[in-house]
C-alpha cells in the first residue's frame, strides 16, 4: 500500500506542494458538541485549503466514490468545516483508497456550503441524541482503540460471551 502511494498521482501532487503538515488536530464546537480529531495530510494557502485522508478499507469489489458517500460523508463534512472555521474560505477534501490509489474521490467545498455542512451535523447530533445512534463495531475498526475492553466492548458489542444477542441498545446504553 505504500508503493501505492509513493507511485500515485496524487502523491506526486502532494510532493510539490510546500507546506504540508501531517496529522494536524482539530477541535471546533458544533451544537454543544466537541467536534475533534486529526487531518492525515493539510496544506493550505491563503484562503484555499487540501485534506487528503487515506484508507486501507478492503473495496471488496465497491467504488471509492460509493464508499466514501456512505461511510464517510460525515467526515468529510466535519474536515471542510474545522478548515473553515480556522479561516479557509475554499476547501477540497480527498480520499485515496490504497487499493486503488488512482481513484481518488475529491469534492471542493467554500463558505457557500458552510450552512448546509453544519445542518447536516446538526442532524446527525440530533440522530445520536434521540438515541437513533447505532454503534457498528467490527475487528477492522476497533483495533488499536484505547477504549477497547475499559469502556467499550467494540465487537463484542451486542452479544453474551456465550454469543447469545443480547437485546438492542442505544447509545444511552
Amino acid at each position: 500500500m505504500v508503493a501505492a502511494y509513493c507511485d500515485s498521482t496524487l502523491a506526486r501532487r502532494v510532493a510539490e506542494l510546500a507546506g504540508v503538515r501531517v496529522e494536524r488536530p482539530f477541535a471546533f464546537l458544533l451544537d454543544d458538541v466537541l467536534l475533534n480529531g486529526r487531518l492525515d495530510v493539510l496544506w493550505g494557502e491563503g484562503t484555499r485549503a487540501l485534506v487528503l485522508d487515506y484508507k486501507t478499507n478492503a473495496l471488496g469489489g465497491r467504488e471509492p466514490a460509493e464508499i466514501v458517500e456512505h461511510e464517510y460523508r460525515g467526515q468529510r463534512a466535519v474536515y471542510a468545516l474545522a478548515c473553515m472555521r480556522a479561516g479557509a474560505s475554499e476547501v477540497e477534501v480527498a480520499y485515496q483508497f490504497l487499493e486503488a490509489p488512482e481513484d481518488v474521490v475529491s469534492r471542493t467545498f467554500t463558505q457557500g456550503d458552510v450552512a448546509d455542512l453544519e445542518r447536516e451535523l446538526g442532524a446527525v447530533i440530533a440522530r445520536i441524541r434521540e438515541g437513533e445512534f447505532r454503534p457498528t463495531p467490527s475487528d477492522f475498526a476497533c483495533s488499536g482503540c484505547p477504549a477497547l475492553d475499559r469502556v467499550c466492548a467494540g465487537p463484542r458489542l451486542g452479544s453474551e460471551p456465550d454469543g447469545v444477542p443480547l437485546p438492542e441498545l442505544t447509545a444511552a446504553g
